[in-house]
């Protein structure tokens, strides 16, 4: 009799609740990063959402990782820092609550999609969804998941802090993915689960990835380009399979797209050039802890897009004098 099938869902749903809370989490952390650098910026939601959740679930594996290096992996170690996010979001909500919202620059007005044609993509995009959140909580069978991306949370999680693993080269660089599985093997109080619940949230990331196309799309070219685009995405066989496993590269695509939303956008909000910069950098630099390999592939192409926007920005400004 195969021991896999729908019927079986019910032992999963516990996972998705601490998946959630993780989420959540991150977007407390994220919401204040957010505030500090863009409050009162009028964006579209899906790229508050992006910059939210990206920024969060890098700060949320940093503060896993000072646990850890201090010996401390405990949930209330990681509740504490998300408890002191979401009071500064309140104190920063409070105090700038009059003051004047800033419009970030609109490209030529774009025409929006018939809602037949959303919803038709809707129709596709919405299974493979779900089919992408269901398959992260199957177990892996890959040898690199197995070996070190899991491996090394679990001992790390087992020995109570994260040292260095002798027996284990690959743990000598402690992955921004790996920190939001042990995040979840913390939560769920248990490896095994954890460590599901870990591949839930490295899952969503892909989703992340799709609303950042989506917000591209929908700024520079028109609605219909951001719909399709999104359902190119999605459906994409590689995208799929990446999701129902425990790599980095999920993270590392993330951050590379939302870099370079967010670099595109360096010169498009009067007075928070600094804070998209900011906002910006923290994206690229996530992508480098995700993998080092992000150096190349994001941070220096990242780099050399908002140097490229300074320099004509600069020219523009010379010119009108």
């Amino acid at each position: 009799m195969p021991q896999s099938g729908i019927r079986f869902l019910s032992q999963r749903l516990p996972l998705f609740w601490w998946a959630a809370v993780i989420l959540v989490l991150a977007a407390v952390h994220g919401d204040v990063i957010y505030l500090l650098t863009l409050r009162r910026c009028r964006m579209f939601r899906t790229e508050q959402v992006v910059i939210r959740f990206g920024a969060g679930l890098g700060i949320l594996s940093s503060v896993t990782l000072c646990c850890g290096l201090a010996g401390h992996l405990t949930r209330s170690a990681l509740l504490v820092p998300a408890l002191a996010s979401l009071a500064m979001s309140c104190f920063i909500r409070c105090k700038s609550r009059k003051e004047t919202q800033v419009q970030v620059i609109q490209p030529p007005e774009n025409a929006h999609s018939s809602r037949v044609f959303r919803i038709l993509i809707l129709m596709v995009i919405v299974p493979f969804a779900v089919y992408l959140l269901l398959g992260a909580v199957s177990p892996s069978t890959d040898f690199d998941v197995r070996e070190y991306h899991l491996q090394g949370p679990k001992e790390w999680f087992q020995h109570g802090r994260i040292n260095f693993l002798p027996h284990n080269v690959y743990t000598s660089f402690p992955f921004l993915t790996e920190m939001l599985s042990l995040t979840g093997m913390i939560f769920a109080d248990d490896w095994w689960y954890g460590a599901l619940v870990g591949q839930i949230v490295l899952a969503c990331f892909q989703i992340l990835s799709t609303l950042s196309i989506f917000s591209i799309a929908r700024r520079w070219i028109c609605m219909d380009a951001a719909w399709l685009a999104s359902l190119i995405f999605l459906t994409t066989p590689w995208t799929l399979r990446i999701s129902l496993i425990a790599y980095a590269e999920g993270a590392l695509t993330f951050y590379l797209i939302a870099s370079t939303m967010c670099a595109l956008l360096v010169w498009q909000i009067p007075g928070r050039v600094v804070g998209i910069s900011i906002i910006t950098g923290l994206l690229a630099g996530c992508s480098m802890a995700s993998k080092y390999t992000g150096l190349i592939s994001v941070i220096l192409p990242t780099a050399a897009v908002i140097a490229i926007q300074f320099r004509n920005s600069q020219n523009a400004s010379a010119i009108d004098a």
